[in-house]
């Protein structure tokens, strides 16, 4: 859940900042998964299933 949370909460646009990019939040997740942050398994699936939108 953690995940999903964090990509849905960078990639829309909130009152205090614009929506980032696919790629950009992949990078973001990308990096927290490599310090342990959230599972890697389950970011690939998010960058898999979002990739094509």
């Amino acid at each position: 859940m953690a995940c999903i949370d964090i990509y849905q909460a960078l990639t829309e646009d909130r009152p205090y900042k614009k929506s980032l990019s696919h790629e950009k939040t992949c990078e973001m997740l990308d990096d927290m998964a490599q310090k342990g942050f959230v599972d890697s398994d389950i970011f690939k699936k998010i960058r898999e299933c979002f990739g094509g939108i």
